[in-house]
């Protein structure tokens, strides 16, 4: 699994712009046919997006240590 970690600030969480917002449905899309298309080739990787705020950095890396 490839992380794609873009960094925002906190106010992000209650208050996503307009433009993250687009941004992380265009993004996931394109994630989304990425991996379709890497399954279809037996290719073994995969790719997540993730906006991450610092108040859930802990979280973030936790997730990944227990992985």
């Amino acid at each position: 699994m490839v992380f794609v970690v873009e960094i925002k600030g906190d106010e992000e969480i209650s208050d996503p712009s307009t433009e993250n917002i687009k941004k992380n449905k265009d993004t996931l899309a394109h994630f989304k046919r990425l991996n379709d298309w890497l399954k279809n080739e037996k290719i073994p990787i995969s790719y997540q997006f993730n906006f991450l705020t610092p108040k859930d950095y802990n979280k973030f890396f936790q997730k990944i240590r227990n992985m």
